[in-house]
């Protein structure tokens, strides 16, 4: 018999899902059953983790966005403690994604934003 995922795997893979999904479609653009087929986990895994439904989730992934990014940030600075310089290989870093999924998917708080989607996020 097959052992379950750690808990926060079933988490992160979601939130994983999400942010690939709505970079793509837009947040209007994605079901729940998008995320979880994205995701490999059962309906009962999403509720579990996300019980407020698809906005919670949404939440979830712009607050990992912005983690990821601040966590880039911090260590580009620490490494060379020139602002603009890690501005700049930020913006290189994410013109070569863009690029490298042939422009199909884009900013999650862009692609969010222009869904006109309402979220209470809250970022430490």
């Amino acid at each position: 018999m097959k052992a379950a995922p750690p808990p926060q795997a079933g988490r992160a893979a979601l939130i994983a899902a999400a942010v690939r999904l709505f970079q793509a479609r837009g947040y209007h653009g994605v079901s729940v059953s998008d995320i979880l087929s994205a995701s490999g986990l059962p309906k009962g895994s999403f509720y579990h983790h996300f019980p407020a439904g698809k906005e919670e989730l949404a939440a979830a992934a712009v607050a990992f966005i912005a983690e990821e990014v601040d966590a880039r940030m911090t260590t580009l600075l620490q490494k060379n403690g020139d602002p603009q310089a890690a501005l700049r290989t930020i913006a290189r870093a994410t013109a070569g994604w863009l690029k490298q999924t042939g422009f199909q998917q884009g900013a999650l708080i862009g692609a969010l934003a222009a869904d006109h989607v309402g979220l209470d996020i809250r970022v430490a």
